[in-house]
């Protein structure tokens, strides 16, 4: 009787494990865990669903077969999956000596209480086994480790978007004070030599805390290799271990995506694309430069570079054209604002944009389609030395931010401004619910949720900066920036 009872068991199991055609469009397919090199981590890989949505991936010491087993497993995150820019690669770090089992379902199957679970598609039958660690690998690990969090980046994440590559990453501990400088290589071998990163392709030098870069200059189908050095002083950092300061992605080019681009080409006879109204802003957190798009931008298809250098960028002796010009920043319309995260300015500094079309090279041989201001190190105010402005136009000046209440001032110079966030987060909270000024009210929200963002806690900073009170009643652009800075860490 007990032999029958197993028999009656397995076999609905194995009807859903004997078809390779799975009818749901909402479950992913072929997930797949493997123990990684370092012997402390699991990778997986799976199919991404048909169906876009949010997914969840569970870990448990069990087999996740049952809607209940799910719900009591270990959690590792939220994510979003979608054709556009594919999810289907996680990495399980730091994990203890055991044997883990995997499962990943979208939420709105939880939600809907009707989660389906196949076996070896969407949660892992075959348990991956993680081994016990000796005194002396231990030892070792937190050696490497301790280097690697100063002047190495971690987490580094390629994901192919239509025609380009998007890279992120984690920043190294303690960037906030040591405000590293990252650069981007792209190379067609691997970069586990420091050689063969002087043989890649330098693509751009981006400013703490800047930890994500777009690729756009791709034509064909190839196999790259990108990686992210660390810059302290003035001295580069290389990690040469693969999956951590570098990393391998296939890249396939999808030859329907020039269509669109031939369509936005024939509208584009109005001129030639060109920025206008160039100005910048010295705010506590860097240099804010905006300006106004061109009339003929196309959305998610014009290009704007931004670069930085110690010269004029127009005329014969441009730094554009001289190659003393640093791109320090690339963003995509209808995106008109950059903040460059410098606290100090040594010396006089020139920022200019440039304007072009995706999958169109940008004509660095013509001066005419950049726009530049100059930035006096000794001046505090707004200036538009752009090209398409009149030069006699008087510079619009920086009005000092006003101290609203004395007990806020008292906050922020003895809490904020000393890096004691957590005092600081209570302490403005408090004033906030205890004001009756929706201005103030939101200031103190403002900086309780800048305390949680240095904390690295982005999701509670997301929270307060998301209030209505705070969208309202607070400068705009920082309130954005931080926006923005914190749905890219979530």
């Amino acid at each position: 009787m007990k032999l029958i009872f197993h028999f009656l068991f397995i076999l609905p199991l194995l009807a859903e494990t004997s078809s390779t055609e799975i009818p749901d469009k909402d479950i992913i397919k072929n997930l797949k865990a493997t123990l990684s090199s370092d012997k402390t981590s699991i990778e997986l890989n799976w199919k991404e669903p048909d169906e876009d949505g949010d997914i969840i991936i569970a870990r448990s010491s069990d087999i996740i077969d049952s809607f209940e087993k799910l719900g009591i497993s270990d959690s590792l995150g939220k994510y979003k999956s979608e054709k556009k820019s594919p999810f289907n690669s996680y990495k399980d770090i730091n994990l203890k000596a055991g044997t883990y089992y995997y499962s990943i379902v979208q939420v709105a199957q939880i939600k809907k209480k009707r989660s389906k679970l196949y076996a070896n598609q969407n949660f892992t039958t075959i348990g991956v086994v993680v081994p016990a660690r000796t005194n002396l690998v231990e030892k070792a690990e937190v050696i490497i480790e301790t280097k690697h969090l100063v002047s190495e980046i971690s987490n580094l994440r390629l994901r192919q978007q239509d025609n380009s590559i998007r890279l992120t990453w984690t920043p190294p501990l303690e960037a906030e004070y040591t405000e590293p400088l990252y650069t981007v290589y792209r190379s067609l071998n691997p970069l586990n030599k420091q050689g063969m990163f002087d043989k890649a392709e330098k693509l751009v030098e981006l400013s703490h805390p800047e930890t994500t870069y777009l690729d756009l200059d791709l034509k064909k189908s190839e196999t790259f290799y990108y990686g992210v050095t660390v810059s302290l002083k003035s001295k580069e950092y290389f990690d040469l271990e693969e999956n951590q300061g570098y990393k391998k992605i296939y890249f396939v080019y999808n030859e329907e995506e020039k269509f669109p681009i031939k369509v936005v080409e024939e509208k584009k006879t109005v001129g030639p694309l060109k920025i206008s109204d160039l100005k910048y802003e010295r705010r506590k957190d860097g240099i804010l430069l905006n300006w106004k798009a061109p009339e003929n931008a196309t959305m998610n298809a014009s290009i704007y570079t931004v670069y930085e250098a110690e010269e004029k960028m127009n005329g014969k002796e441009s730094s554009l054209l001289n190659g003393k010009a640093k791109k320090i920043g690339i963003l995509v319309h209808p995106d008109t604002q950059f903040l460059h995260p410098i606290n100090t300015i040594p010396k006089d500094l020139y920022y200019g944009v440039t304007v072009y079309e995706k999958d169109i090279l940008e004509e660095k041989n013509l001066t005419e389609n950049i726009s530049f201001v100059k930035i006096d190190k000794s001046k505090k105010k707004k200036k538009n030395l752009s090209l398409a402005k009149s030069p006699t136009e008087a510079p619009i000046p920086i009005e000092p931010e006003k101290v609203i209440d004395s007990n806020f001032d008292f906050i922020y110079k003895n809490f904020f401004k000393k890096e004691k966030y957590k005092l600081s987060i209570i302490k403005f909270l408090a004033l906030a619910d205890k004001t009756e000024d929706k201005n103030l009210k939101a200031k103190c929200l403002f900086f309780a949720a800048i305390s949680h963002y240095s904390k690295k806690e982005y999701e509670k900073a997301l929270k307060i900066l998301l209030k209505d009170i705070v969208q309202l009643n607070y400068d705009k652009e920082r309130v954005d920036f931080y926006t923005k800075r914190c749905l890219e860490r979530k």
